[in-house]
C-alpha cells in the first residue's frame, strides 16, 4: 500500500512540476498544472506553520523549531519562484 502512495504521489506532485514548465503542452494546461503543485507547497508550509504554533503551548522549544522551519521552507520556496520567474522573463 505504501509503493502505491508513493507512485501516486510521484505522479501527481512530480509530474505536474515538470509538465508544468514544459513548452509542449497548452498554456492553459501548464497554468492549471502549476497552480496545483503551487497549492501542495503551500499546503505543506500551512501543515507545517499550524503544527508549530498547536505545539507552542505545550512544548515552546517544539514550537519555536517548527515554526523557524516554516519559515525556512516558505523563504526558500519564494525565493526559487523569483528566480524562476526571473529566468523565464530573460529567456
Amino acid at each position: 500500500m505504501e509503493i502505491l502512495f508513493e507512485f501516486l504521489f510521484d505522479l501527481i506532485v512530480e509530474g505536474s512540476f515538470e509538465l508544468s514548465k514544459s513548452r509542449r503542452v497548452p498554456l492553459p494546461i501548464r497554468i492549471v498544472l502549476g497552480t496545483l503543485a503551487a497549492l501542495f507547497f503551500i499546503a505543506v508550509i500551512a501543515l507545517i506553520g499550524f503544527v508549530g504554533v498547536a505545539m507552542f503551548s505545550e512544548n515552546v522549544l517544539g514550537g519555536i523549531l517548527f515554526l523557524a522551519v516554516d519559515a525556512i521552507l516558505a523563504f526558500m520556496i519564494i525565493r526559487r519562484g523569483i528566480i524562476e520567474f526571473r529566468r523565464r522573463r530573460i529567456c
